[in-house]
């Protein structure tokens, strides 16, 4: 058999997956023997991996893979790829399936000696499923159903290779040609397929009518890896004891419809590399029709373990009267759950995400997915009943309780946990819009895949024909002109999680200029789960308003109050995109996250800022002046012809050619300096302090309060800005640490000053 470590053995496992993706096969990540899982060493990482319809591209695998983990294939008709998965190496039944074959061109990986896969290409006609008790497994495409849509697709199996590293430390190994894999052979395939028949025979029509004890010991001998008689099958073969005690093994099956050639394949199986054909054949003869007895049972070292007596201490009747009760295990239904829905939860809080329509959603989630639970629970109660207790009518299922639905969902968080980075991870590459994904890297439209983690969706259609005369109209008649390209770019910008550029807007003007007009369709463009409303000066003070923000794109809050906002270190933590934020929601756990919701706000009058010139340098101040509320220009329920499909689909290709502008240029086409916008700020949140600043030079002498209060009107009416009162531009004044005092002439003609 030729070796390949050069190819894959020696690599590491990023290198492996560019390799195995270069010749067609798809691959996964998958958990670390080491790390905290369900199946440490072979459990994929990705959500949705069973779905996946081509290999990971060079760019994806650098930053999905890490060679700290292990690597899988995705086994089926998408990397044309079938596996036999042999965990437990029967010599009787593999010497037959491979008798006269030449296997010195087949494809192994391995890490033991008896444990290993045998890879081929797709082969329609081998389907996939687990068979136990022949000790190993058929690792292909398995059809399922959707059951939102109830569309059938096709989900993978997961096949652990090389150069992983399983958890008793070995490397696994692969020897054979992987990219000039065989066809399984038709003989093998002949072979295999009465294999599978034998075992669904004697699972599904023959234990089921077996006795109880028998059942138990079966699933001993053949499914519970922890159970000390696991594959112990030499307790059949020895003196005269042994040979009993297989007869009577025997006798079970064959008295409740086990045929000849069923009892063979056991035989080959309980006698491994001792089986004979013929042998075997001969002795089968002396198996009796009828089964052991009670008393056989209960002398039987082995069998009476599984024996059962009764509470009164009278064994239970080898004929039983009434059906056996059912019960389902917790992780059946958990599994059957993940293989019909998406899901992940958020490894710090345990919030369920479910995915529906292109995005996953945690609002019902729980819910949603309890009422699937016991669903499933009714479904695999009703599917026992009839294998365990098939001359008895199922009149009633015993529902699911609470904390069973609690089980349920304990189990399935443990097998879905994602830390938060991983959500940003695709919506740093992709707008996720109604109809699709747009990609930001390639610049393209593509469909829907839940492999990708969103957490919110935008409500717009994407049409790259779209147009919005009635928007451009709206922004013409409100804006500056020199601003409406920026209010598009901005929009684009609203549509990523990107925060790089650390900047907040704030539109400002007079009731009725459009502020609130343009915020609503800032949130139209957005969607209502992609934005929160949290006023500025709550954000700086309230943790919970700060929660709000998680997973956002947008903070949208409009005619914000004028309260002074006496600090800014959170604003300026929530618009740098580098630093983590502290957030709890009300009777949830406290969690860390980094902000990437842009703050966007209106206010008639801008609120005063703290003296913190990095606080200015982080704003956008755009001005809307023109007043149409209450004019011959006012258009009653303008929103309404703003925000219909197409519009929307329009204004999604003008914010996507403002976004394009963006990366392109590195920033926005707002060009005011920090001075100008220190300068606008202060001039429109306080202008007492900002005439101060550009009109009174310090001196130890006095000047006359009303030549100074009649110099700041004159400003404001030259600046025109709002007309403080003197006695409020006073208290301003004094704010700021200038002093008032005034000169009272006495009758002598001296004066006597009063500070």
């Amino acid at each position: 058999m030729t070796s390949l470590p050069v190819i894959v053995n020696d690599l590491n496992v990023k290198e492996a997956a560019r390799y195995y993706a270069s010749i067609g096969i798809i691959t996964h990540p998958i958990h670390s023997a080491t790390d905290d899982c369900t199946s440490p060493g072979k459990q994929p990482i990705p959500i949705g991996w069973q779905k996946r319809e081509k290999p990971y591209t060079d760019e994806t695998i650098e930053s999905k893979f890490n060679n700290d983990k292990n690597i899988g294939f995705l086994c089926g008709a998408r990397s044309d790829l079938t596996g036999i998965d042999v965990d437990w190496n029967v010599k009787g039944i593999w010497d037959d399936v491979f008798r006269g074959i030449d296997t010195s061109g087949f494809v192994k990986v391995s890490h033991t000696e008896e444990k290993y896969h045998l890879l081929f290409k797709y082969c329609k006609e081998l389907k996939a499923g687990q068979y136990k008790v022949f000790g190993f497994d058929i690792l292909s495409d398995d059809p399922k159903i959707d059951p939102v849509t109830k569309k059938e697709y096709v989900a993978g199996d997961n096949c652990v290779c090389a150069p992983s590293i399983h958890k008793d430390g070995n490397k696994y190994q692969i020897t054979g040609n992987i990219e000039d894999r065989p066809e399984v052979p038709e003989i093998v395939l002949e072979k295999l397929n009465k294999l599978i028949a034998c075992h669904n025979h004697i699972k599904k029509v023959v234990l089921p009518k077996c006795r109880a004890w028998f059942r138990d010991m079966w699933k001993a001998l053949f499914e519970l890896k922890d159970d000390d008689l696991y594959h112990k099958t030499n307790i059949f073969y020895g003196d005269m004891e042994e040979r009993e005690r297989c007869l009577h093994f025997f006798a079970e099956l064959k008295a409740n419809g086990a045929d000849d050639h069923d009892m063979l394949i056991i035989c080959a199986v309980l006698f491994g590399e001792r089986f004979d054909f013929d042998k075997a054949s001969n002795e089968l003869k002396n198996v009796n029709d009828k089964p052991a007895t009670t008393e056989t049972v209960k002398a039987d070292p082995y069998f009476c373990r599984f024996y059962k007596e009764t509470s009164r201490g009278r064994p239970k009747k080898d004929k039983v009267d009434k059906p056996e009760k059912i019960r389902v295990p917790f992780d059946v239904v958990a599994d059957e759950i993940l293989k019909q829905f998406d899901i992940f939860n958020m490894r710090d809080t345990g919030q369920i995400y479910i995915y529906n329509n292109g995005v996953y959603k945690n609002d019902g989630a729980d819910a949603i997915i309890e009422t699937h639970i016991r669903r499933v629970h009714d479904e695999v109660y009703n599917e026992y009943w009839g294998i365990i207790n098939p001359t008895f009518e199922l009149t009633h299922i015993q529902k699911a309780t609470t904390t069973y639905v609690n089980e349920v969902l304990a189990y399935i968080r443990s097998l879905t946990h994602i830390p938060r980075k991983e959500i940003d991870e695709a919506a740093n590459r992709y707008i996720n819009l109604k109809n699709g994904l747009f990609n930001l890297s390639e610049w393209k439209f593509e469909a829907h895949d839940p492999k990708y983690l969103f957490i919110s969706q935008s409500p717009v259609n994407y049409d790259e024909k779209a147009t919005c005369p009635n928007i451009s109209k709206f922004l013409n008649e409100v804006a500056r002109p020199e601003d409406i390209n920026f209010l598009f770019e901005w929009v684009g910008y609203c549509l990523t999680l990107e925060v790089q550029h650390q900047k907040a807007v704030l539109l400002y003007g007079p009731p009725g200029t459009g502020k609130s007009v343009y915020l609503s369709l800032l949130e139209a463009a957005v969607g209502e789960e992609s934005r929160t409303c949290q006023p500025l000066q709550k954000l700086e003070s309230d943790k919970y308003r700060r929660a709000q923000l998680y997973g956002k794109k947008v903070n949208i809050c409009s005619d914000i109050p004028d309260t002074k906002m006496h600090q800014s270190n959170i604003f300026k933590a929530l618009t740098s995109g580098i630093d983590t934020i502290d957030g709890e929601n009300k009777f949830k756990d406290p969690f860390s996250f980094k902000n990437t919701a842009k703050l966007t706000f209106s206010a008639n009058k801008i609120p005063e800022g703290p003296k913190d010139e990095a606080y200015y340098q982080r704003w956008i101040l755009i001005e809307f002046a023109n007043r149409f509320r209450g004019t011959t220009k006012e258009v009653k329920g303008i929103i309404k012809s703003l925000t219909t499909e197409q519009e929307l689909s329009g204004l999604l290709n003008l914010a996507r050619n403002g976004l394009k502008q963006v990366k392109d240029a590195d920033g926005f086409s707002y060009s005011k300096t920090f001075a100008e916008i220190e300068k606008e700020y202060l001039l429109n949140s306080n202008p007492s302090a900002a005439f101060m600043d550009e009109c009174i030079i310090m001196s130890t002498d006095d000047l006359d309060s009303t030549i100074l209060y009649a110099t700041f009107v004159e400003w404001c009416r030259t600046h025109n800005t709002e007309l403080v009162s003197k006695i409020g531009f006073s208290r301003k004044i004094n704010e700021m640490g200038f002093t008032s005092h005034r000169e009272n002439v006495t009758r002598d003609g001296s004066k006597k000053v009063t500070v």
